[in-house]
């Protein structure tokens, strides 16, 4: 079950990161073989460039959305905004269209607070030395603090932010592990899973199935552990007060 939350929590530095490469990229000099057309032309057409304008925000102090009672203020908001449109650009989706952006930033951020709400209610605690912990696992990830803080800035987050979402994701996790038992799986999924997968890299060298099965039933069991978790969160959805004021 750690694994769990350490592949959770690596999302949060996966796209700290990726805005601290594409920092990096945005700041390294042009080959002297290049015009100043070209060089706008490759800033333009990086796909990894994040740019993020002050009508995708909204005021910190602004309520977004209330869940159960409990208020959620632009400064999250805009926090996880940025992890959104980042995170979708990485993986090459269109991020133009800013009502989608918008609601599906709104959906995550119910979806952490209904998560965490529940967390609270069967008694998930977390400590401020797990938090210190996770956050210092996540600095040493950068060679220096100038990129950390420079990568904080980029996603419009704060180190209290950030700690914010290590604390969720500790409580996803904990949430996890009491309310969800941990999947079963049988060797006909793992056989299943392999060769639908083999069979799409069939012009590749492949691993032998032994070489590879505890990674493909810790995948299926995350995937199964998921599932469920989804499951709980539409019920949740269903049964509590959300309003959306944005």
């Amino acid at each position: 079950m750690k694994k769990l939350l350490q592949i959770s929590l690596m999302s949060l530095v996966f796209v700290l990161l990726l805005v601290a490469c594409n920092d990096d990229q945005e700041t390294e000099p042009a080959e002297d073989t290049q015009t100043g057309d070209e060089q706008a032309q490759d800033q333009t057409e990086n796909p990894n460039s994040i740019d993020i304008s002050d009508e995708e925000l909204v005021d910190e102090e602004q309520v977004v959305v209330t869940v159960n009672g409990e208020e959620v203020l632009g400064s999250y908001y805009n926090m996880m905004y940025s992890q959104t449109k980042t995170i979708l650009t990485q993986y090459g989706q269109d991020t133009t269209d800013l009502d989608m952006l918008k609601e599906r930033t709104l959906d995550a951020i119910v979806q952490q607070e209904l998560i965490a709400q529940e967390a609270d209610e069967i008694g998930v605690e977390v400590s401020d030395e797990e938090v210190q912990n996770q956050l210092e696992q996540t600095k040493s990830n950068f060679e220096t603090d100038e990129e950390y803080q420079n990568a904080l800035e980029e996603l419009d987050m704060t180190e209290e932010g950030l700690k914010q979402q290590i604390v969720y994701e500790i409580k996803r996790e904990q949430f996890i592990e009491q309310e969800i038992p941990e999947a079963e799986i049988s060797d006909e999924e793992i056989q299943a899973y392999y060769d639908e997968v083999a069979s799409q890299n069939e012009n590749e060298e492949f691993p032998a199935l032994e070489d590879v099965e505890a990674q493909i039933r810790e995948q299926l069991a995350m995937e199964e552990q998921q599932s469920q978790l989804n499951e709980i969160v539409q019920q949740l959805e269903e049964e509590s007060e959300i309003e959306k004021t944005i």
